[in-house]
């Protein structure tokens, strides 16, 4: 009998097996919400706890907490943004409230006070259990080993539970020392210093910021209690730890802002006016608690403050490590703003543009808040009691080493080339060193381009030349000047650049200890430099990148200590540039070792501080890039997580890697993407997707999801479409051309190679550049069957003096030197670009065109689009226009791109697969109906 029962179980299982295989979907829309993502993956410092969040596209996410050695897991929904106590003992998050309940709130009209808001989760790792607190404002960690945590939690938000009542007393009752309710104090902030491991915690009531000392020793508040009848009462609160004293440093009417305290606890700082008017003068405050002494240590009156400047009230102090310096920024004082009693329509509004202003009224416009808090660092010397002004308006930038510790800074001024950047983009700017004793400054070198920066210690100042393709150093100590590259035999810059303008540097990894050596990139591999220019650079990777085409790149995996020691392991990187597989090496006592190397991405390295023990992610187009953890022997890894299992019961796809050569026989990479049931009997319509270069995204994933302006290869590969995604490479004053030179011949290639590709429905699609090639591309051919352009330049020539309104900038410097790579001026190549703007060549269309152009479109102005439309409109081709209102260059709101997916995939599947038609399609939707129907229903 059991016999039978069996055979009757593995008969069952033959014929279900085939049947199961048959049933797997297709991607829909309706799938999108419910795809995972994976974020925030974290490793705690002994190695023994695993943390990542996973999210919903749509709905409620969780957080999930791995005990490494025996795969416990827990998990709190709803909870994201979690860090580990210093001293490891705990786990501590945001829980948010339920998504449902959100919506809810809003649908009911609450107010911004009586919206739902986060709780704080706090998760002992010893006991493995979960504590929350509701109505949490923030939190904060110090930087050294301690079990201590702060919160601040606002008692006016925590709601009663529902089937509770306050007793109220009525008013003949009430004893007449009693209060009357509106002069109770009602319930506020409140700051909890508390150890969630031993239970102890204190409470600091009415709390309006709070600040914990690095070394975890000393927590500091500013309390506010409102007056009616005079100015606030404000007070400073200390609260040592781990006695939980509590002490008043400060008690004053007025207003207190922007607290800090040094590295060891041992001082304060703080902003402090009593000013009774909008626009406060405020001064700079310094308690020493060595001396138990308290100071207004700056003011606009103190001896070095510019003329009619005053501490800004914009920026927090902050100490340098040592605790000798105080550093804060100064700002022009205050004015208090006129009376206005005029009425709006007694007003005139101008805007005034002057040829030799700066920056242009847009941008002005963009940046005013910004501009009106602008502020300058300066510097107060604690032993000495003086103060040093040190940036200005001429050079308002000035970075610090480090710890702050150095008594030199480097000074940045953009100000001689504010008016240029209009036409050559980028950001020179001259380099000065600052003394901080006395704020003099050295001018070091002028119009630098690009990766200017002050060394850690503060020993050296680095740059790339753009000029000379070389990196320098100069020392702070010496004042000498080094070429650092040129002993290096290969280029440090991008040797593929096919901008009109400069090539960037490979970049600097990093420095060594005391600034001994900084470590810097070529193409392939990782030189150790020595910046006093005595020791030759060395090739730490032995030159096994260019060797082998294999790009390396350091690893930072000491958050608290960036410096890259040689005298132990040093994780890297590794990307084959030809065949795109990747991976992780190591470097150490001279040996290049191979940890793992596939035919797979791999991201978010990170090591336990304190343990051989590593986090990973691995993924392909095919498989999420789940978490993994391992010893060092990558060979042993271990899948952490799966947060999209559905996949499993969907069709999916494959991904090729292809070369051909362009009509230029220059050979070209892309990539072809297949569906996963493809039937080699059969042919295929394609859709071609591109920017400038993708072959290098041969393993990455996408998860399914709405568009946010392109298509999803994903969802394209699953509903039967053939993808094809050409690199392009561009000739300068000839963007279209080489864009037509590189896709053209890369979809005839594609078709002559693949019997499945149906050459006579191929269609385009791409956003931005992307969406101008396709303008381009169908002036110049009619291969293609439809096409859609997101976001589309049609007009160089009117575009040429826009303005990008997100930003307020013009458009020039985007012609003449990067990306559409025209390379002149309008005025000096006019017919470069007519020969390049699609709207000139409009009678040339013969294929159906879909453009999506927004009316926020901060990027690209949407009267390029609109230009193309009409004028195809007057020639009766056939062209649609989707404008999303108050959207900018890229979808964000989720209903927004719902329906994008929709109409772009109707469209598609109308034009190559002679699916039905949508009545948008068809007939358009008319203004009035707008909001009152999609028009999504297909007609016969």
């Amino acid at each position: 009998m059991r016999f039978k029962t069996l055979l009757l179980v593995l008969l069952g299982l033959f014929f279900v097996l085939p049947g199961t295989a048959q049933e797997k979907k297709r991607l829909s829309h309706d799938d999108y919400a419910g795809w995972n993502n994976l974020s925030r993956p974290m490793i705690s410092p002994s190695g023994d706890w695993a943390v990542y969040e996973v999210n919903p596209q749509d709905g409620d996410g969780r957080l999930v907490i791995r005990h490494l050695p025996s795969g416990r897991e827990h998990v709190v929904p709803r909870a994201y943004r979690a860090a580990f106590s210093p001293g490891q003992g705990f786990l501590v998050f945001h829980i948010k409230p339920p998504q449902a309940v959100e919506r809810q709130a809003r649908v009911d009209k609450k107010r911004r006070d009586e919206m739902p808001v986060d709780s704080l989760g706090i998760f002992i790792f010893g006991t493995e259990s979960l504590q929350k607190h509701p109505a949490l404002q923030s939190f904060a960690l110090p930087e050294d080993p301690s079990d201590w945590v702060a919160y601040v939690i606002d008692h006016a938000r925590i709601e009663k539970p529902a089937d509770t009542e306050e007793e109220t007393v009525p008013e003949d009752r009430r004893r007449e020392d009693e209060p009357k309710e509106e002069q109770e104090e009602k319930p506020g902030k409140v700051l909890v210093v508390a150890n969630p491991l031993t239970g102890e915690f204190t409470e600091v009531k009415a709390i309006s910021e709070f600040v914990l000392s690095p070394n975890g020793n000393l927590l500091a508040g500013l309390t506010q209690k409102e007056n009616k009848d005079t100015l606030d009462l404000w007070e400073v609160i200390a609260v040592d730890i781990p006695s939980l004293e509590q002490r008043t440093i400060d008690s004053r009417h007025g207003e207190m802002k922007q607290l800090a305290v040094d590295r060891e606890g041992g001082q304060l700082a703080w902003l402090s006016s009593s000013d009774t008017i909008d626009a406060k003068a405020f001064g700079l405050y310094l308690y020493e608690g060595r001396r138990d002494r308290l100071q207004e240590v700056v003011t606009g009156l103190t001896a070095g403050m510019p003329e009619g400047y005053t501490p800004s009230e914009h920026r927090r102090p902050s100490f340098s490590d040592d605790g000798r310096r105080l550093f804060f920024a100064t700002a022009p004082a205050p004015r208090p703003e006129p009376e206005d009693t005029l009425l709006a329509n007694e007003k005139y509004s101008l805007d005034i543009w002057h040829w030799e202003d700066p920056m242009l009224q847009p941008q002005q416009k963009v940046m005013a808040s910004q501009l009106q808090r602008r502020s300058f660092q300066a510097v107060y010397h604690i032993r000495q009691g003086t103060m040093v002004q040190l940036a200005d308006e001429e050079m308002h930038q000035l970075s610090l080493d480090d710890k702050n510790n150095s008594l030199v800074g480097l000074g940045q001024s953009t100000s001689p080339y504010m008016i240029e950047r209009q036409w050559t983009g980028g950001n020179p700017r001259d380099l000065y060193l600052v003394d901080l004793n006395d704020g003099s400054r050295k001018l070091l070198v002028q119009k630098v381009q690009a990766n200017a920066g002050l060394s850690p210690e503060g020993q050296y100042v680095t740059w790339y030349d753009t000029e000379t393709t070389h990196w320098m150093a100069h020392s702070v100590e010496k004042g000498t000047t080094v070429n650092l590259t040129r002993d290096i035999p290969f280029p440090v810059y991008n040797e593929e650049n096919d901008l009109p303008m400069f090539a960037r540097p490979h970049g600097l990894a990093g420095w060594t200890p005391e600034d001994e050596f900084l470590l810097l990139y070529d193409r392939y591999d990782v030189w150790k430099v020595d910046p006093s220019g005595r020791q030759a650079p060395e090739n730490l990777t032995l030159e096994f990148g260019r060797e082998h085409q294999v790009r390396f790149r350091v690893q930072q995996l000491d958050d608290e200590d960036p410096a890259i020691k040689l005298d132990e392991p040093v994780y890297l990187s590794a990307f084959d540039e030809y065949s795109k597989r990747a991976g992780f090496f190591r470097l150490h006592g001279g040996r290049l070792s191979e940890l793992v190397m596939a035919g797979a991405s791999f991201s978010d390295l990170q090591k336990a501080r304190d343990a051989d023990r590593f986090l990973w992610r691995r993924g392909t187009f095919n498989i999420y890039p789940d978490l993994w953890t391992s010893t060092s022997d990558f060979s042993s890894g271990e899948k952490l997580s799966d947060v999209n299992p559905q996949q499993a019961d969907y069709y999916w796809g494959s991904v090729e890697l292809v070369e051909w050569h362009d009509f230029d026989n220059q050979p070209l990479q892309g990539l072809m993407y297949f569906p996963e049931d493809l039937d080699e009997n059969k042919k295929y319509p394609v859709l071609i997707y591109f920017y400038e270069r993708s072959s290098h995204s041969l393993y990455q994933h996408f998860i399914p999801s709405p568009s946010r302006s392109t298509i999803n290869r994903s969802y394209c590969t699953s509903n039967g479409y053939i993808v094809f995604v050409p690199d392009i490479t561009y000739k300068e004053g000839f963007p279209g051309e080489s864009a037509y030179n590189a896709i053209v011949s890369g979809a005839h290639a594609m078709a002559d190679r693949y019997p499945v590709v149906d050459r006579d429905r191929m269609g385009l699609q791409g956003q931005s550049w992307g969406g101008y090639q396709i303008a381009y591309l169908v002036t110049r051919t009619n291969m293609f069957r439809a096409a859609m352009a997101g976001a589309p330049v049609s007009n160089m020539v009117s575009a040429y003096g826009g303005i990008r309104w997100q930003t307020g900038i013009n458009r020039q410097f985007q012609y003449e030197q990067t990306q559409s790579r025209i390379g002149g001026t309008l005025w000096e190549r006019p017919f470069r670009y007519i020969e390049n703007s699609p709207v000139f060549f409009a009678d040339k269309i013969e294929t159906p065109l879909l453009m999506m152009h927004n009316d926020a479109d901060g990027a690209v102005p949407w009267y390029q689009g609109i230009e193309l439309f009409v004028a195809m409109r007057r020639l009766s081709k056939p062209v649609w226009m989707l404008v999303y209102n108050d959207e900018a260059h890229n979808l964000t709101r989720w209903p927004n791109r719902m329906d994008l997916s929709v109409r772009m995939y109707q469209f598609f599947d109308h034009f190559l697969k002679d699916g039905p038609a949508p009545v948008w399609l068809r007939d358009g939707l008319p203004y009035q109906d707008k909001g009152k129907t999609h028009g999504y229903e297909l007609t016969e």
